[in-house]
């Protein structure tokens, strides 16, 4: 039973692992989703198509950080993984800001949230937890009108 529990654990550690590169891959194509960054500039269509994958790949390490914390592995010696949900955070709320016509975002700010609650479940035993959740608590007039805006038009 040990043997199981120990390879769902890797498995999902391996999983991470590729999300992380992915990420580390994607990431430098972020501003091509932001219309403000890219207005009056020609865009190929593969650079769109890379900043949509970062964000798929930043909600994708939100759900399996989601899980690991389900299954009670995060804990404190795991920065790595801390610091890498800390930034597809961070992309997802730059997307939410860049695009709040888009369909969609109200997932999207969902999940960011959901990271963010995973973080703060974390910092009293990692101090890498306390300080990323600082940082997202640095501004709480972005989390508010962002999560009053998208969450209440869901009815949430």
């Amino acid at each position: 039973m040990n043997l199981l529990l120990a390879g769902g654990r890797i498995r999902a550690l391996l999983r991470f692992s590729f999300a992380n590169l992915q990420m580390v891959l994607y990431r430098p194509f972020l501003h091509y989703a932001s219309p403000r960054l890219t207005a009056g500039k020609e865009i190929e269509e593969r650079f769109f198509a890379c900043a949509a994958t970062c964000i798929n790949v930043a909600r994708n390490i939100v759900h399996i950080c989601t899980e690991l914390h389900r299954q009670s592995v995060l804990t404190g010696p795991y920065w790595f993984i801390i610091y890498t949900e800390f930034f597809a955070i961070l992309a997802l709320v730059f997307y939410v800001v860049e695009n709040p016509d888009k369909s969609g975002v109200s997932e999207i700010l969902a999940d960011a949230s959901a990271g963010r609650g995973h973080l703060a479940s974390m910092a009293r035993k990692s101090m890498a937890a306390h300080r990323v959740t600082m940082a997202l608590n640095v501004s709480p007039h972005l989390w508010e009108p962002l999560l009053s805006l998208f969450m209440g038009s869901c009815g949430e």
